[in-house]
């Protein structure tokens, strides 16, 4: 199965090795979690990631990446995957927004209240 991630932001840091690099910060539409990864425009694998970069407003949902393996770790995506853009659009927060409904809908939250639900407990 294939794992798709929304990018929700993008900015430039100073890296801890030197040079500047642009930090993207993603959550999996799968698991919900968050999500980040260091593209490094003098690194090789840059070349993999410069539509995304140089579109830091637009909203872009992927697929092909990998959560690179670390011991203290299991949020970092690898720099060096191959991101398949599945889903682009001209504004992040309507992409965003459009993601937000998807887990409503998921959740159940876009439904009308039924009868059952005004005797159901909180628990429930």
């Amino acid at each position: 199965m294939a794992r798709h991630y929304v990018i929700i932001k993008q900015q430039t840091k100073w890296s801890k090795h030197g040079g500047q690099v642009t930090e993207i910060t993603l959550v999996g539409l799968d698991d919900r979690k968050l999500y980040t990864t260091w593209i490094d425009a003098m690194n090789m694998n840059a070349k993999y990631w410069s539509h995304i970069t140089r579109s830091p407003d637009h909203g872009f949902i992927i697929t092909g990446v990998k959560v690179k393996r670390m011991v203290d770790r299991d949020d970092v995506i690898n720099a060096d995957s191959k991101p398949i853009i599945a889903q682009e659009h001209p504004d992040i927060d309507e992409t965003l927004d459009i993601v937000m409904e998807h887990w409503n809908t998921l959740d159940g939250r876009n439904k009308p209240p039924s009868f059952d639900d005004f005797f159901r407990g909180p628990d429930a």
